[in-house]
């Protein structure tokens, strides 16, 4: 036998007599591998076995899945990491404003809208404070007591408000910080803040927007005596935020301006604030409006077979729905089946879902989905049928055995008749026979 290199695969060939195939191959195997003993063609990244959703850190499931086209999974996975933090403890000042997207631009007051009454509250205010400003003389010194009425009686009228401020600025560049917040029991406590208030984050960047807008176009509309009105459009929504320093969970707020005058000339003064707590807030993820919705049609039940159903009172996190079976319809989960529920519990769906995503799947839909009841079933928890249904292959084999049998029967019935003469028959009462023929066939009926 010759050994040969070529390149860097050592090939034996025979030099007579026969080799075995096998060892042809083995002796074909690449050098390098003999040498180092690993696989020819080492996993590269992009083969590589994805990490398990366990294995996961909740920062890479939120990047992931914002990678793979899931925003809202993503803001909702962020969501629920948070609340998973601050269940041990620990508090994290965090934004969605770090999401905000074309999805969620939580300045559109249409994703907003449905918190009216408590924009209301602070636009009121707001017009209060420019009727002031704007028709009180340049020298009115300002009464703290006046401020502090106002955002007291805010969230007295409101009891969905957490706080409300009104932020009042200087020419010296001072700020004046009325500020009442309700405290844990119930009650409400009212405090100058002063700046610390202000801290600008991504999450608390409502004053310093509404102060750098640009008011020119509002400012044209007032003349011939007509005074400055704003609307909740000149508003400006915060993204939810958690500040860890009054509070611990999800807030929004709520900023709108108020001006004054300073030898004819109109300029901005400060600003009114209201701010909601999420926590009794629930992301309806159905169909239907909802208060957030930029959140509105993104649940994950089988539109063929099934329907989102909103559940309320789950607070600011996801899966407050549940997928219901349309009429007709049964479960294909054997465990739903035996919980006697015709509804997909939407916490595993959504868990489900990013799981699936997670690995790079698409295979939870398949896992909640419903089947269609029997026929002639409105109303069903399983395969089972509503009616009792008949086995035409065992009747059908029952029917022609018995039909074979009448029908021998009657052959007997007249061979016995037309042989009656004869003494086998004649001798053995042929008449107790026919009747014990007869007998018999009408027991096969």
């Amino acid at each position: 036998m010759k050994s040969l290199f070529y390149g860097n695969v050592l090939l034996l060939i025979p030099m007579g007599g026969k080799v075995p195939l096998l060892f042809f191959i083995f002796c074909s195997i690449p050098m390098g591998v003999v040498r180092a003993g690993i696989p020819p063609f080492p996993l590269s990244q992009a083969t590589a076995r994805p990490k398990r959703p366990e294995n996961l850190t909740p920062d890479e499931k939120v990047r992931i899945l914002s990678e793979r086209g899931s925003p809202v999974a993503a803001v909702l996975q962020y969501i629920e990491n948070i609340s998973a933090l601050h269940l041990n403890g620990s508090c994290r000042r965090s934004s969605l404003d770090e999401f905000t997207s074309k999805e969620f631009d939580w300045r559109q007051l249409s994703k907003l809208g449905n918190f009216e009454k408590q924009m209301n509250a602070a636009v009121k205010t707001a017009n209060i404070l420019n009727h002031y400003f704007l028709r009180a003389p340049n020298d009115t010194e300002i009464n703290a007591l006046f401020f502090y009425s106002l955002v007291k009686a805010n969230i007295e009228s409101d009891p969905s408000l957490s706080s409300s401020s009104i932020v009042l600025t200087s020419e010296l560049g001072e700020l004046f910080v009325p500020f009442t917040y309700r405290r844990s029991d119930g009650t409400l406590k009212t405090s100058g803040l002063g700046s610390w208030l202000l801290d600008r984050w991504p999450g608390n960047d409502w004053f310093w927007m509404l102060q750098e807008g640009n008011y020119s176009e509002l400012f044209g509309q007032v003349g011939n005596g007509t005074d400055l009105v704003v609307t909740v459009e000149d508003g400006y929504w915060t993204a939810p935020y958690i500040d860890c320093n009054l509070t611990t969970t999800w807030h929004i707020t709520y900023g709108i301006p108020f001006f004054s005058r300073s030898n004819d000339e109109l300029y901005f003064k400060g600003v009114v604030s209201v701010t909601l707590p999420m926590t009794n807030v629930d992301i309806d993820q159905c169909d239907a409006g909802n208060h957030l919705s930029a959140f509105s049609s993104s649940h994950h039940c089988d539109a063929a077979t099934t329907q989102c159903v909103p559940v309320h009172g789950k607070g600011f996190r996801r899966g407050a729905y549940k997928c219901l079976c349309k009429p007709n319809h049964y479960p294909a989960s054997t465990e739903a089946q035996r919980r006697g529920s015709n509804y997909y519990d939407g916490e595993a769906v959504e868990n489900a879902y990013v799981e699936s995503v997670l690995l790079g799947q698409n295979k939870f839909s398949s896992s909640f989905q419903c089947l269609p009841c029997r026929v002639g079933c409105d109303v069903c928890i399983g395969d089972q049928p509503c009616y009792v249904e008949y086995d035409l292959m065992l009747r059908s084999l029952v029917l022609c055995f018995q039909s074979f049998c009448s029908t021998i029967v009657i052959i007997l019935i007249v061979v016995v008749f037309v042989l009656r003469k004869k003494r086998i028959f004649s001798s053995s009462m042929w008449v107790m026979l026919e009747t014990i023929l007869v007998g018999a066939l009408f027991l096969y009926q």
